[in-house]
């Protein structure tokens, strides 16, 4: 029971703009062991993300977020246990996620940026490079995000390891879990996950494997046809992986790196990531040995997995330009 105590709980979560304004929150540490009463079941930096908040423009550098369970069923991300709100501009790198059910009672939730998605959340232009572990029954465990429940997401990648372990009944994706329609409202919301991708590496170990899924992008899906222009790199996501799960189209690490522009299987994905209209040219592709990297929101594509460069640096409100490549990387963020 060390570390953060998370923003929120399960009933009452964040509702307001949360404007990470391209800063980094460095270690964050929770570690929470045990199912005492009022102990809250999600954790992350905010154990939940009502609807109509929203999280823009924050970094997480090598987090360590760690529930334990012997009780039911748990909820952990990097940034956010459960999110029915909107993540936009923001990432998580380094560090773990970890779901561990002492008891293997199931139904727990892992991801490297949120736990789950719950009906009308959003992801977009972000992505999550943490290593994710579950273990548990009939689990959900993401390199993003372990279960989609009629969210969306667009624009967004992970690069992380997925590793579950003596479990049965579980879905495990590269960048997520599972995905489903949320049947719930009139009409439906539809689950979607668009010009994604993941590249991190898939794993399965110990007892108990009868029905577990893994796979490169997504295990499971109730809408499958719903996720669109999305890929995973089948050379490092490993073997023994389902091809057929969830949706999603299986690329060597050659085939995602070789194109430097929205052409060929990205061609469409310049696409809107902020609301409101026309597309919003997330992607910075880099040379023909890089995969593609998130410019949007003004966190810098110069390296992979980059955590962003701090412009202020006199904090004066004003940006200092003194070399050509500060000048060049105006383009990068063009409403400042």
């Amino acid at each position: 029971n060390a570390g953060w105590t998370s923003i929120g709980d399960d009933t009452t979560g964040y509702s307001g703009v949360f404007e990470g304004n391209r800063h980094t929150i460095d270690n964050l540490f929770i570690h929470l062991a045990t199912d005492a009463s009022g102990t809250t079941a999600r954790v992350g930096l905010f154990a939940r993300l009502d609807e109509g908040g929203v999280i823009r423009g924050l970094g997480l550098t090598d987090p360590y977020v760690r529930r334990q369970t012997s009780n039911g069923a748990r909820y952990a991300g990097a940034l956010a246990g459960e999110s029915f709100g909107t993540i936009r501009a923001s990432h998580a790198t380094g560090g773990e996620v970890v779901v561990a059910d002492t008891a293997g009672s199931g139904g727990s939730h892992a991801g490297g940026l949120v736990g789950a998605i719950g009906s009308g959340g959003e992801i977009n232009a972000s992505y999550a490079n943490v290593t994710v572990r579950m273990t548990g029954n009939n689990g959900f465990a993401g390199g993003l995000a372990g279960h989609s429940d009629g969210g969306k997401i667009a624009a967004a990648y992970a690069a992380g390891s997925v590793i579950i372990v003596n479990s049965a009944g579980s879905y495990v994706g590269g960048l997520v879990g599972s995905i489903a329609d949320d049947t719930t409202p009139t009409p439906d919301v539809l689950a979607t996950i668009d010009a994604s991708y993941a590249r991190g590496a898939v794993t399965g170990s110990g007892t108990l494997t009868s029905g577990r899924v893994l796979a490169g992008l997504v295990a499971s899906s109730a809408a499958a046809a719903r996720v669109t222009n999305s890929y995973y790199d089948n050379t490092s996501a490993g073997t023994g992986l389902t091809a057929s799960a969830g949706g999603g189209m299986a690329k060597s690490t050659a085939e995602l790196q070789s194109i430097t522009g929205y052409t060929g299987i990205y061609e469409n994905w310049n696409v809107d990531v902020d609301g409101a209209t026309g597309n919003d040219d997330p992607w910075h592709f880099g040379t023909a040995s890089q995969y593609p990297t998130l410019k949007y929101g003004g966190f810098s594509p110069a390296a992979q997995g980059s955590a962003g460069t701090d412009y202020d640096t006199d904090s004066d409100g004003l940006i200092e330009i003194t070399t050509l490549a500060q000048l060049d990387a105006i383009r990068l963020d063009l409403d400042g």
